[in-house]
């Protein structure tokens, strides 16, 4: 199975297939644009974003600057909730424990360029890793966009 999304949704996806998966089963693929897996930026400083001020600072920005400044602020609309990722990374742990392994690999900063069905039961999926500039394939059983 393989989840695309790097934000709480993807990792709430991701978290509940691993615990719920039979151990060795199933192979969990989990991809996303971002450059990280990382906790969603909380402070107060960082919520400062959500205020009616900074949305009319933002939206009187020219449209340039505004299309600039989205892709850096990432973490704020796109991050993990800190119980979930400390969740996700225990479950991680656990699974090597003992010699084991958790049969998943997690892979941010890729772009899905293409998808397609092939023949009528798998999904394969171009990748291109955006700060290597390189492209792969991954076949998959199924996908869930989050």
């Amino acid at each position: 199975i393989t989840v695309i999304g790097s934000g709480q949704s993807g990792a709430e996806i991701f978290l509940d297939l691993l615990r719920a998966r039979p151990e060795g089963a199933e192979k969990i693929h989990w991809l996303a644009r971002t450059q990280a897996f990382a906790p969603m930026e909380y402070s107060k400083l960082g919520l400062e974003h959500f205020t009616p001020d900074y949305s009319r600072y933002f939206h009187a920005l020219p449209e340039t600057a505004r299309d600039e400044l989205v892709p850096r602020q990432w973490q704020l609309h796109k991050g993990i909730d800190a119980d979930t990722i400390a969740a996700i990374h225990d479950e991680l742990y656990r699974r090597t424990l003992h010699g084991g392994w958790p049969d998943t690999t997690l892979t941010p900063g890729v772009h899905v360029r293409t998808a397609g069905r092939l023949a009528n039961t798998r999904v394969e999926l171009h990748l291109e890793h955006t700060q290597q500039g390189t492209r792969s394939r991954l076949t998959t059983d199924a996908v869930i966009l989050a």
